[in-house]
């Protein structure tokens, strides 16, 4: 009978050792991060908020749920770690699903107010809005992601970058609960002059040859109008550059809508145009709205510039005669009329002149 026990038992806790063996890891994370919330919060009651603090961030670490997050920022508060505050606590506040932070939410609004207003509110507006903005040093992302951010009062730099433009950088102080705006504009860099346009210079010795007339008759024909040819180019050539940018815009548009009405992300467009299904739905709602902006800056752009220079080196071609012709070189045509060999009329065309 003990021989019998005895097998029973062990097969009894070799069963328990498999089921616990076959617990998801996630549920003893989810357990371990209660557990430190609940010792975190009751240092927190006797007056310990920084032997809080580390148990907090280990829960925080191990569950990143909104609870967590907002346990953690209202620690942070108590220890006047405004900057981390705020972000915790916005981050907790952002769940408009989670069942303890609905309870709370009065609270931890309360709490995040108070935050800021030992913070100072930042509002950027870069152009154009898909450079790279740095606070600090700190690179923060592209400025049409980044949003109004909170920083700690004092001194702050914000510089921003992007392939083909000019950085640009400025130097700011913030007060405590003061919003402070900053603009900040990329200017494209002056092109040098091309090749082409070098070797078309005449050469100093050429110049010395050209007889008085001739150098007469080419300063009257370099009015006003020999501009036109290559501000008109120019303006073709950046219309292309727009309606290539608004293409690629609509092709990022597209990829960007394409994911967001994936079903299997669960973005949703509430009514008031509020976006559910978390940051990722929401910055692919971002996404679209910034490539809806450039297609459109991008194809009317484009368009209209290309249209103008098209339509200003039609002018110039009707408008200005052609060197050899103001110079008097080159042949000059009529009609004609005359006899056939048979004695017949004939019409032609007669030409001369000098070359």
């Amino acid at each position: 009978m003990r021989s019998v026990h005895s097998v029973m038992g062990r097969c009894l806790g070799l069963l328990l050792a498999l089921a616990a063996l076959a617990t998801p890891a996630p549920v003893f994370a989810a357990d371990s991060s209660e557990l430190l919330i609940r010792q975190g919060v009751e240092l927190r009651r006797r007056g310990r908020d920084a032997d809080a603090l580390p148990k907090l961030q280990s829960a925080y670490e191990l569950s990143r749920t909104p609870r967590a997050a907002a346990q953690l920022g209202l620690c942070e508060q108590a220890l006047k770690r405004w900057s981390d505050a705020e972000q915790h606590l916005s981050e907790a506040l952002f769940s408009e699903s989670d069942a303890w932070v609905q309870r709370n939410r009065e609270v931890l609004e309360d709490a995040r107010s108070t935050v800021r207003q030992n913070l100072v509110g930042l509002e950027l507006t870069v152009t154009p809005d898909s450079a790279l903005v740095s606070i600090n040093g700190a690179l923060l992302g592209r400025a049409s992601d980044v949003g109004n951010v909170w920083i700690a009062p004092g001194p702050v730099s914000v510089s921003a970058s992007l392939d083909g433009y000019v950085p640009t950088s400025v130097e700011r102080t913030g007060h405590a609960g003061e919003a402070l705006r900053v603009s900040l504009e990329l200017a494209t860099p002056v092109a040098p002059p091309s090749a082409t346009e070098t070797s078309a210079q005449p050469a100093e010795g050429l110049a010395a040859t050209a007889s008085a007339p001739g150098r007469d008759r080419d300063s009257a024909g370099s009015g006003s109008g020999h501009w036109k040819p290559y501000v008109g180019w120019s303006l073709v050539g950046l219309g292309a550059l727009g309606l290539g940018w608004g293409a690629l815009s609509y092709s990022d548009r597209e990829a960007a809508a394409k994911d967001f009405n994936d079903d299997s992300n669960g973005c949703f467009v509430a009514p008031g145009g509020t976006i559910t299904g978390g940051s990722a739905c929401e910055a692919l709602d971002q996404d679209i709205a910034s490539a809806t902006s450039r297609m459109t800056i991008g194809l009317i752009g484009g368009a209209l510039l290309a249209g103008g220079g098209a339509a200003l080196l039609l002018f110039s071609s009707n408008s200005e005669p052609s060197s050899t012709m103001a110079a008097g070189m080159g042949p000059n045509c009529a009609p004609s009329a005359g006899l056939g060999k048979a004695g017949g009329s004939s019409l032609g065309v007669w030409c001369g002149g000098r070359f």
